[in-house]
């Protein structure tokens, strides 16, 4: 089961217009400049992205997928486990060497260069979500490989973690105000708008850092409005220097 992109950018582009409605009618914040204008920059700067994405990650993930299968590589593939749990263990390993990764994006200068193009957006909405630079998608590619790889993982772990991790990333972006009563309920598996304005927003430039991906979401004061719009403010902080400290 190697994921069908087609079916992924559907699942993906439905989510995105979703939270793009919501956002319009529940803002968590109020937003600092023109939407038309950065709507169109990061659409742009997303499309190249996600055009790397498909011809350089795509066939990178799916021949090591296909390698793993022949060859019989990677921890899981060593291990006898029932199918379920190793979906549950790959899952979770794949999305701790996520953790990791993005943690080295913030702290290592040549990473944040590339990283830094994310955080340079003067507002945060689900528009933001994959605006990544093109380099910064084509070395992720490496780390796809090794994560496959090293880990052993199969098909279904992949697809099952693409899929949640993309549609993860949108909601972490999305400028959405939830009821204060929902938020500790959504924490538990996941990073949400309100707990960081951005999910990795004071990351490598002070503050609480928040490398959250799809299940690990370190602590954050969430408990008022105004120590959640606090960390937002962090997102513009974490991008007015060229290097992390």
């Amino acid at each position: 089961m190697i994921p069908n992109p087609l079916l992924i950018a559907l699942i993906l582009s439905a989510t995105f217009l979703v939270l793009f409605a919501i956002e319009r009618f529940a803002p968590l914040r109020a937003p600092r400049g023109e939407l038309a204008r950065r709507l169109l920059v990061n659409l742009c700067v997303s499309a190249i992205a996600i055009g790397t994405a498909y011809f350089v990650v795509a066939p990178a993930a799916k021949a090591s997928l296909q390698y793993v299968a022949i060859e019989r590589v990677g921890l899981l593939r060593w291990v006898e486990l029932p199918a379920a749990l190793e979906l549950m263990i790959g899952f979770a390993l794949v999305d701790l060497s996520f953790y990791y990764w993005h943690v080295a994006n913030h702290k290592i200068p040549f990473l944040w260069r590339f990283h830094n193009v994310h955080h340079i957006d003067p507002d945060l909405d689900v528009s933001t979500a994959f605006r990544f630079h093109f380099g910064e998608v084509v070395l992720s590619a490496g780390l796809r490989v090794l994560q496959i790889v090293l880990l052993g993982i199969s098909p279904l772990t992949f697809a099952t973690y693409e899929i949640v991790f993309q549609i993860n990333t949108l909601v972490q972006h999305s400028n959405i105000r939830q009821p204060r009563a929902v938020e500790p309920l959504l924490y538990t598996g996941r990073s949400t708008p309100p707990m960081a304005g951005g999910p990795d927003a004071s990351a490598g430039r002070g503050g609480q850092p928040s490398f959250s991906r799809a299940l690990l979401a370190p602590p954050i004061n969430r408990a008022t409005s105004a120590g959640r719009m606090k960390r937002a403010s962090c997102w513009t902080r974490c991008s007015q220097s060229s290097m992390p400290t």
